[in-house]
């Protein structure tokens, strides 16, 4: 590539991955040196390895997470358009389009294998339109979604073990509200669930700390198990919760990582100074002035995520209405432009309404999933008794109806064995893990009933 394409403002083509300009020279520096300047700019947290991109970046926080089931991971809606390997199914974003947003696909539009893991969070941009009650009670209902998925798969059997999420989507901008974060962070402990923060395109861009999950409430930052971060540093990068103490391995022979650390260390560094210098901040307020898109209403998004009203259509199809300029460029190229829908209300509109989508397909995916925990939760519910046993239950749902309903359910964990056990033998073995604490069992299913003692926890 020549020096003068080298310096054109190349937006439409490589989904911004260039923050800052390549120099022909980058200084060496070692492993040691990055981890000290990681720490410094994301607190308590530490180089775990460098990837060849962000995907696999990703992919290795969700299979330590998960302890090699990635079937244990559920993913946020709209997060992670990653077009390869193993997580390329999980995908719930519409990066192909033809519209001028990768917007969020409905329940119907994905992989039918991945709609079990996908999950609704309350996304939604600031704007005119809806009212601060109203973003909160969706918040409410997203996590009573939430609660009663995570409840069923860990007395189903399955337990999910981490949830993977953007705080700002890359493809719409909707972001989620820090009062939501604490409380989704507050569930997380009660299900031991690692978070993983997928940073890959807002690590570096938002300002003025290298990442929006440092300015996350306590709560929720607490269960961040792994950030995820690339695009910028020119590779994928995989950071961890610093730990207690070091592992025998790590004091031994301290990190290593798959490509060498001298690129990403010094876009790292270059960053960090231009984040101090304000100018993050500077150049969203230039990129905004060319694209007459300073009224409020008519952008979004934080520092160099910009999403506005207009388009460029030689943009990926998209993603036209996303804007990622460098931040050392002195000028930056409108080039021809379109007027869109897409405005701060409609993009608002779109995510509640994914949001909703996504909430009855969790519900009617873990009915079909788990037919009899459903029963059993519904049973919990309705008799607010203390005393859970087989023989309640059975009498509460019925014997043949509790024979059929264990026995699908029995048939979609083991289909090999086809096991054929009598439904109160089946009953009793799903309520062995609960029976020692059943005021939690009903603590954590009532809370289906009573919405705001979730929030307020």
């Amino acid at each position: 590539m020549s020096l003068i394409m080298a310096l054109k403002d190349d937006m439409e083509n490589r989904w911004g991955v260039d923050l800052v300009y390549d120099p022909s020279r980058v200084p060496s520096a070692t492993t040691s040196q990055f981890q000290h300047v990681i720490k410094q700019g994301v607190p308590n947290f530490q180089l775990h390895s460098l990837y060849e991109s962000g995907t696999r970046a990703n992919e290795a926080a969700v299979l330590s997470a998960t302890s090699n089931d990635i079937s244990r991971c559920l993913i946020a809606m709209g997060s992670y358009g990653g077009g390869e390997g193993i997580m390329f199914r999980l995908s719930s974003s519409q990066r192909s389009s033809a519209k001028q947003l990768s917007v969020i696909s409905s329940p119907n539009e994905v992989y039918q294998n991945s709609r079990q893991q996908i999950v609704a969070l309350p996304y939604y941009v600031p704007c005119v339109k809806y009212l601060v009650d109203e973003i909160r009670q969706h918040e409410k209902e997203c996590l009573v979604a939430l609660n009663r998925k995570l409840f069923m798969a860990k007395l189903g059997g399955t337990p999910f073990r981490a949830i993977l999420m953007e705080l700002v989507l890359c493809g719409t901008g909707g972001e989620l509200s820090d009062d939501f974060l604490g409380s989704l962070g507050v569930l997380c402990g009660n299900y031991s669930i690692s978070i993983i923060v997928d940073e890959v395109m807002t690590g570096g861009r938002v300002g003025p700390n290298m990442t929006v999950s440092s300015t996350a409430p306590v709560e929720f930052i607490n269960q961040v198990k792994f950030i995820t971060m690339g695009k910028f540093l020119g590779c994928g990068m995989l950071l961890t919760r610093v730990p207690k103490r070091p592992s025998d391995q790590e004091a031994f022979r301290g990190k290593s990582t798959e490509t060498s650390p001298d690129f990403a260390y010094y876009k790292w560094r270059t960053v960090t100074y231009q984040l101090s210098k304000g100018m993050v901040d500077q150049r969203r307020q230039q990129v905004l002035d060319v694209m007459d898109c300073r009224p409020q209403e008519n952008n979004w998004g934080r520092g160099c995520m910009i999403f506005t009203s207009r388009s460029r259509p030689a943009s990926t199809k998209g993603l036209k209405n996303r804007h990622l300029p460098r931040l050392e460029k002195t000028k930056f190229s409108k080039g021809s432009t379109k007027a869109t829908e897409w405005t701060r209300s409609t993009v608002c509109e779109h995510l509640l309404l994914a949001g909703k989508k996504w909430m009855d397909q969790m519900k009617q995916g873990d009915d079909e999933q788990y037919p009899f925990v459903s029963w059993l939760c519904k049973y919990v519910l309705e008799t607010k008794v203390q005393d859970i046993t087989g023989d309640s239950v059975l009498e509460f749902i019925g014997v043949n109806t509790a024979g059929a309903l264990a026995a699908k359910e029995r048939e979609k964990r083991d289909r090999i064995r086809k096991c054929t056990m009598k439904a109160k033998a089946f009953i009793e073995e799903a309520l062995g893990m609960i029976n020692i604490n059943a005021d939690d069992l009903i603590k954590r299913t009532r809370v289906l009933e009573n919405e705001e003692s979730l929030c307020t926890e």
